[in-house]
């Protein structure tokens, strides 16, 4: 293992760049199962080691358990989303030492699958490789960047994808959307596919009749969740399945896949996505046109924006909403800000939320004498609002009232 590890690091630093993966002599080795038609050498190469990367995962109903969590996101943020260790020990909150030790261990790990598995053998069933369309297609979605998504329209326009099949195997889908959003910073197109096999996988396995597909809330997390009756238990789950190819891609998202059957004989899938954490934020000023300016520098951020813009307002609105943060003018013409802010935290949401004063009078010592967690001083620049809710949705109340 220890010849075969400065190999990977240089393997994993070139993963993208396919004419220095052809010349590889890894890429020589190959079994020709695991080079099907269509694909180069090189391309091949690269398939194997991304899903050699996705079968560490310690989320993995696949994975051999011999990685724990941190290493392989080092691992995957290192190799697939192609970020430096200085930025992926900052995301972790990690030294760069230690980020430097879990990669060691994560590519040690990974050393152990190479050695055993595409380098140095054929599958273990013997099976011979399907086509490659879906192979390739993999190593293509791969590339998309990470973006907002909301799951259950996703989920919904899949649904619509896999309307066809359905009603060739006298399959009906329901869909039941969440009612609430459901967003997640992901990359949306590995989603979709994953989302349209395990359709594809639910509606060729089902008995005729309905599949149905749902998506709810449930804390932090969303949940996407298939429930039909199937014909046979356990389900067939040959290496180029959608049901397998799903859980690669789910894997390799950093998403959970589960998989279970009642005694009534039916079978529920089921992926958890974790959720982009949105913060409630309520904006109170008597200028509208102050509010709007806030909501248009926090568009695209984790924040819903609520406005107020009375005194009277702002104490229903936190009532109604219990804000996580609450900016706040002192120059209200029905009472001043300094009322509010005492008059908001003798209430029981206004001691949980964060409160930023926003003024054109420069006094940050008062604001933080009467329980303010932030100061503004007006005018105010995108950066200054977007570090003052950071810094004050980061740090724990010190508020007692």
């Amino acid at each position: 293992m220890a010849n075969l590890v400065p190999e990977l690091y240089k393997l994993l630093a070139h993963l993208n760049d396919t004419a220095y993966l052809e010349r590889h002599r890894f890429a020589r080795l190959l079994p020709p199962t695991a080079t099907p038609p269509g694909l180069s050498r090189g391309q091949a190469l690269r398939r194997a080691l991304r899903m050699a990367i996705a079968a560490l995962d310690p989320g993995s109903q696949a994975s051999s358990g011999m990685l724990e969590a941190r290493p392989y996101r080092v691992l995957y943020r290192y190799a697939i989303s192609r970020h430096s260790i200085l930025t992926i020990a900052d995301d972790l909150g990690l030294s760069r030492r230690q980020a430097y030790r879990d990669l060691r261990a994560a590519v040690e790990a990974l050393a152990e699958i190479v050695r055993d598995s595409f380098v140095a053998a054929s599958p273990a069933d013997g099976s011979p490789a399907d086509s490659s369309d879906l192979h390739a297609e993999l190593d293509r979605l791969s590339e998309a960047a990470e973006q907002e998504v909301e799951v259950s329209t996703l989920v919904t326009e899949a649904a619509r994808s896999a309307l066809p099949l359905a009603r060739e195997r006298q399959v009906e889908l329901h869909i039941e959307p969440e009612p609430h959003p459901l967003r997640a910073t992901t990359n949306r197109v590995m989603l979709r596919q994953a989302v349209l096999n395990l359709l594809s996988h639910a509606v060729s396995t089902s008995e005729p009749g309905p599949v149905h597909v749902r998506t709810r809330l449930g804390g932090r997390q969303g949940f996407i969740e298939c429930r039909y009756r199937s014909r046979a238990w356990p389900e067939p789950r040959a290496p180029q399945s959608p049901l397998v190819i799903a859980s690669h891609l789910l894997s390799s998202l950093g998403m959970a896949l589960e998989s279970s059957r009642d005694s009534q004989g039916i079978t529920r899938l089921v992926v958890t996505v974790p959720l982009l954490q949105e913060h409630d934020v309520l904006i109170v000023d008597d200028n509208e046109a102050f509010i709007r300016l806030f909501k248009r520098y926090l568009r695209g951020q984790p924040y819903r924006v609520h406005g107020a813009g009375s005194m009277s307002e702002a104490l229903e609105a936190i009532q109604r909403i219990r804000p996580d943060a609450v900016i706040l003018d002192v120059m209200m013409p029905e009472r001043d800000g300094w009322e509010l802010l005492e008059a908001v935290r003798k209430t029981s949401e206004g001691q949980r939320a964060s409160i930023i004063v926003c003024s054109i009078i420069n006094d940050p010592e008062l604001s933080a004498a009467l329980g303010a967690d932030g100061f503004l001083l007006k005018p105010v620049q995108r950066t200054d609002l977007l570090q003052a809710l950071s810094d004050a949705l980061s740090s724990p109340r010190q508020y007692s009232g």
